[in-house]
Formats: C-alpha cells, structure tokens, sequence
C-alpha cells in the first residue's frame, strides 16, 4: 500500500512538473489545451454544421450527408471527447522518455512513473471534456438530447483509452531508440483523423463496411450511441476493436519484456 502511495505520489508530481516544463506553468498549460481544444471543435463546427451543412451530396457514388444545429454540435462532440484526449496521448508518448533522459538517470523509478504521464493526462482530460458536452447536450434538447446511458460513455471512454495504452507504452520504448517519432506520428494522426467519421456523416453501407474495420471508428460509434443514443454505423461485430485489442496486448508485451531493458540501456 505504501508503495503504491509512493508510485502515485510520484506520478503526479512527474505530471505536474511535464505540464510546467511544456507550458511554463501548471494552470497556464491546462489552460492553453483546452483553448486549444476549444478552437479546434468551434472551427469544425462552423465550417461543417454552418458553412457546409445540410444538403446531400451523392458525387463520387459516396452519399454523404452533414447534420447541422445542436445536432451536429453533438455529433462533433461525441467523437472530439475522445479524439482530442486519444491524439495527444499518443503524440506525447513519442517524446516523452526521450525528452526526459537526464530525469530518468537520476530518478529511482522515474521511467516507469514517466511512461504512464500520457495516460493519465488523457483521462483528466476527457474527464474535463466530457462534462461539458454531456451539459450541451442536455440543454439543447433536454427532453433527448442525453441519452440515459451517458455515464457508461464515460466508463468506455476511459476503457478505450486503457486498451490504447498499452500501443503508447510500445511507442514510447521505440521512440527512445529513434530519438523521437512525433513527425511520423502527428502524420499518421491526421491520417487517421480525416478517415474517421468525426466531422462528416457517412451513409454509404458499402464504405460503413469498410470503416468498422478502423478501430477509431468503432470508437467513436460507440460513444454517441451511449451519450446520445444515435443510431451504430459500424458492423454490430465492432471489427476494428476485435483487431486493436489483441495488437495492443502483444505491443504491450513486448514493451514490458524485450524493450524496456533495451530502452532503460540507452537512456
């Protein structure tokens, strides 16, 4: 118990002090991320549920058709809530460790404690996050806008990031061997972003079919079923997830087993 104690200790004052070192100052960094994330989410929303909403568009044989309103607003929010979070877990677990050699060297303790900032960053943030689209979304419909299940968004949100984790650890251990990977990374995550659902409707079933098989997707769907009961869009079998699960359990492995004696020899 004490040990624990002492592990968490530990990874908040590590937490606290990452916050300080990119931000100059805890508060100022939380602060500025969240205007970060703000801006983002008001800027996705005026050019897709105001300046492009509404209207069907069947170019290309793929229909595509943009919500607008509180409904849209909430469509956005259901896969930003965890997009944002996810994304910046992520990006962080490339450089972390690299960034933090001389930390690490003369801290008992520290790589470990320093390998789970990301995580844990992520689940304050969406923490943050989700409260006030679960508040947007009851006050723009109050009668259905939230749908009854929402507090088990929150525990699958959380759940989702917990089996992302184990693919960061991975990508931490070879950042360290690689120097850094955010180039490669913040690439993949727009990649990533743009073949998602998030800021545009897909009706297509042949293309639904396609994109179940991108675990993000899957995610996302999931979210905005239990927060506003919107109808699934990806295959009821959730292929993506059944293929990410096991991919993160065998990363996971390998960072805790073969990499990380590997990765504390050249910090």
């Amino acid at each position: 118990m004490q040990s624990l104690r002492t592990r968490l200790q530990l990874l908040f004052a590590l937490a606290h002090r990452d916050y300080v070192v990119q931000f100059a100052g805890a508060g100022l960094g939380i602060g500025w991320l969240f205007i970060q994330y703000l801006f983002q989410i008001a800027l996705f929303y005026l050019i897709f549920g105001v300046v492009l909403g509404g209207g069907v568009d069947d170019s290309l044989g793929v229909e595509s058709k943009r919500l607008t309103g509180p409904g849209f607003l909430n469509y956005l929010l259901g896969a930003m809530t965890l997009w944002l979070p996810l994304s910046e877990m992520i990006l962080r677990s490339g450089s972390i460790l690299s960034e933090n050699r001389s930390l690490i060297r003369r801290t008992p303790g520290a790589m470990d404690a320093m390998s789970w900032i990301p995580l844990a960053q992520a689940c304050f943030h969406f923490t943050i996050l989700s409260t006030p689209a679960y508040l947007v979304a009851w006050l723009s419909d109050p009668a259905g806008g939230l749908h009854f299940l929402f507090p088990l968004a929150y525990v699958s949100g959380l759940l989702f990031l917990l089996i992302c984790f184990p693919l960061c650890l991975y990508l931490q251990r070879i950042s360290v061997l690689l120097k850094d990977l955010s180039p490669i990374l913040r690439l993949g995550l727009q990649i990533l972003f743009w073949s998602t659902p998030m800021v545009y409707v897909v009706m297509n079933p042949d293309v639904l079919t396609i994109m179940s098989f991108n675990p993000l997707f899957c995610m996302v769907d999931v979210q905005r079923y239990l927060t506003y009961g919107m109808p699934l869009q990806s295959h009821a079998f959730l292929p993506g997830l059944l293929i990410l699960v096991p991919l993160s359990l065998i990363a996971g492995m390998l960072s805790r087993i073969r990499l990380k004696e590997v990765c504390a020899d050249f910090l």
